[in-house]
Protein backbone atom coordinates (compact mmCIF):
# COMPACT_ATOMS: atom_id res chain seq x y z
CA UNK A 1 0.00 0.00 0.00
CA UNK A 2 1.29 3.50 -0.99
CA UNK A 3 0.42 6.43 1.25
CA UNK A 4 1.21 9.56 0.57
CA UNK A 5 2.95 11.60 2.66
CA UNK A 6 1.73 15.13 3.80
CA UNK A 7 3.28 18.39 5.83
CA UNK A 8 1.43 20.97 7.69
CA UNK A 9 3.55 23.85 9.56
CA UNK A 10 1.76 25.63 12.04
CA UNK A 11 2.75 29.56 12.84
CA UNK A 12 0.94 31.48 15.75
CA UNK A 13 4.01 34.48 16.07
CA UNK A 14 5.46 35.98 13.43
CA UNK A 15 8.96 34.46 14.07
CA UNK A 16 10.51 35.75 11.18
CA UNK A 17 9.92 39.44 12.53
CA UNK A 18 10.51 39.28 16.17
CA UNK A 19 11.92 42.87 17.47
CA UNK A 20 15.54 43.06 18.84
CA UNK A 21 13.83 43.03 22.56
CA UNK A 22 12.91 39.55 22.07
CA UNK A 23 14.34 37.14 24.26
CA UNK A 24 14.85 34.81 21.24
CA UNK A 25 15.52 37.08 18.40
CA UNK A 26 18.44 36.06 17.64
CA UNK A 27 18.15 32.44 17.93
CA UNK A 28 15.26 32.54 15.08
CA UNK A 29 17.07 34.75 12.99
CA UNK A 30 19.41 31.88 12.49
CA UNK A 31 16.87 29.32 11.66
CA UNK A 32 14.89 31.98 9.77
CA UNK A 33 15.89 30.07 6.07
CA UNK A 34 15.30 27.27 7.75
CA UNK A 35 11.33 28.36 8.74
CA UNK A 36 10.56 29.87 5.47
CA UNK A 37 11.96 26.80 3.52
CA UNK A 38 9.04 24.92 5.97
CA UNK A 39 6.89 27.09 4.74
CA UNK A 40 7.51 27.02 0.95
CA UNK A 41 7.34 22.91 1.59
CA UNK A 42 4.51 22.29 2.83
CA UNK A 43 1.26 21.38 1.77
CA UNK A 44 -0.64 23.18 4.44
CA UNK A 45 0.11 25.82 6.44
CA UNK A 46 -1.62 26.96 9.28
CA UNK A 47 -1.68 30.32 11.21
CA UNK A 48 -3.65 32.07 14.13
CA UNK A 49 -4.75 35.37 12.54
CA UNK A 50 -5.83 36.83 9.02
CA UNK A 51 -2.06 38.89 9.19
CA UNK A 52 -0.09 36.16 9.83
CA UNK A 53 -1.66 34.53 6.84
CA UNK A 54 -0.66 37.84 4.78
CA UNK A 55 2.98 37.76 5.77
CA UNK A 56 3.91 33.83 4.84
CA UNK A 57 0.96 33.69 1.64
CA UNK A 58 3.80 34.88 -0.66
CA UNK A 59 5.75 31.53 0.98
CA UNK A 60 3.26 28.93 0.64
CA UNK A 61 -0.52 29.36 -1.80
CA UNK A 62 -2.12 27.04 0.88
CA UNK A 63 -2.40 28.95 4.44
CA UNK A 64 -5.25 28.87 6.29
CA UNK A 65 -6.37 30.81 9.38
CA UNK A 66 -7.37 28.52 12.36
CA UNK A 67 -8.03 30.75 15.17
CA UNK A 68 -6.72 30.06 18.70
CA UNK A 69 -8.60 28.39 20.82
CA UNK A 70 -9.51 26.10 24.14
CA UNK A 71 -11.52 22.94 23.56
CA UNK A 72 -13.76 24.19 26.05
CA UNK A 73 -14.90 20.69 27.18
CA UNK A 74 -11.54 19.97 28.67
CA UNK A 75 -12.27 22.68 31.45
CA UNK A 76 -13.90 22.36 34.98
CA UNK A 77 -17.28 23.43 35.50
CA UNK A 78 -17.57 26.83 37.27
CA UNK A 79 -16.50 27.31 40.86
CA UNK A 80 -19.07 28.33 43.30
CA UNK A 81 -19.61 32.00 42.67
CA UNK A 82 -16.90 33.91 45.03
CA UNK A 83 -18.33 36.11 47.33
CA UNK A 84 -20.03 40.01 46.20
CA UNK A 85 -16.74 42.86 46.64
CA UNK A 86 -16.35 45.94 45.75
CA UNK A 87 -12.64 45.30 45.01
CA UNK A 88 -11.79 45.31 41.03
CA UNK A 89 -9.43 42.36 40.00
CA UNK A 90 -6.95 42.17 37.00
CA UNK A 91 -5.82 39.10 35.75
CA UNK A 92 -2.39 38.88 33.46
CA UNK A 93 -2.00 35.69 32.07
CA UNK A 94 1.66 35.29 29.88
CA UNK A 95 4.51 33.40 29.85
CA UNK A 96 8.11 34.50 29.47
CA UNK A 97 8.01 35.35 26.31
CA UNK A 98 5.20 37.81 26.96
CA UNK A 99 7.05 39.47 29.61
CA UNK A 100 7.80 42.95 27.32
CA UNK A 101 3.06 43.15 27.38
CA UNK A 102 3.03 43.26 31.05
CA UNK A 103 5.98 45.84 31.01
CA UNK A 104 4.18 48.26 28.66
CA UNK A 105 1.54 48.34 31.18
CA UNK A 106 3.46 48.43 34.71
CA UNK A 107 3.69 51.83 34.99
CA UNK A 108 -0.33 52.47 34.60
CA UNK A 109 -0.69 49.28 37.04
CA UNK A 110 1.57 50.76 39.55
CA UNK A 111 -0.22 54.18 39.48
CA UNK A 112 -3.44 52.37 39.75
CA UNK A 113 -2.54 50.39 42.57
CA UNK A 114 -1.29 53.53 44.26
CA UNK A 115 -4.65 54.96 43.96
CA UNK A 116 -6.70 52.75 45.29
CA UNK A 117 -4.87 50.39 47.49
CA UNK A 118 -7.96 49.17 49.14
CA UNK A 119 -9.76 48.54 45.95
CA UNK A 120 -7.70 46.86 43.34
CA UNK A 121 -6.04 43.44 42.82
CA UNK A 122 -3.82 42.09 40.46
CA UNK A 123 -3.73 38.29 39.71
CA UNK A 124 -1.02 37.05 38.03
CA UNK A 125 -0.89 33.83 35.73
CA UNK A 126 2.32 32.75 34.39
CA UNK A 127 5.23 36.04 34.67
CA UNK A 128 4.93 38.98 36.55
CA UNK A 129 7.30 42.10 37.01
CA UNK A 130 9.46 42.74 39.89
CA UNK A 131 8.01 45.94 40.80
CA UNK A 132 4.48 44.33 40.77
CA UNK A 133 5.40 41.52 42.69
CA UNK A 134 6.65 43.27 45.30
CA UNK A 135 3.09 44.92 46.10
CA UNK A 136 0.69 43.52 48.70
CA UNK A 137 -2.53 43.80 46.10
CA UNK A 138 -0.26 41.52 43.72
CA UNK A 139 -0.73 37.30 43.46
CA UNK A 140 -0.29 34.21 42.03
CA UNK A 141 -3.13 33.37 40.67
CA UNK A 142 -1.75 29.98 40.59
CA UNK A 143 1.20 27.81 39.40
CA UNK A 144 1.07 27.91 35.20
CA UNK A 145 1.14 24.92 33.50
CA UNK A 146 0.98 24.91 29.96
CA UNK A 147 -0.51 21.51 29.50
CA UNK A 148 -4.30 22.16 29.93
CA UNK A 149 -4.97 18.57 29.20
CA UNK A 150 -4.02 17.72 32.79
CA UNK A 151 -4.42 21.03 34.13
CA UNK A 152 -7.69 22.88 33.17
CA UNK A 153 -8.77 26.05 34.65
CA UNK A 154 -12.16 26.41 36.21
CA UNK A 155 -14.66 27.98 33.92
CA UNK A 156 -15.72 31.45 34.72
CA UNK A 157 -19.06 30.38 33.20
CA UNK A 158 -18.24 32.53 30.00
CA UNK A 159 -18.90 31.36 27.05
Amino acid sequence: MDIERRSCFELDDALTLLPESHRAAAAFRQIQPQIEEYLRQSDLVTVSTPQLKSLYASLNRNVVVLPNSVDSRLWLPPADSPATTDKVTILFSGTLDHERDLQVVESALLDLIAAFPEQVEFLYWGNVTERLRALRQVRSAGAFLPDYRTTPPRSSGCQ
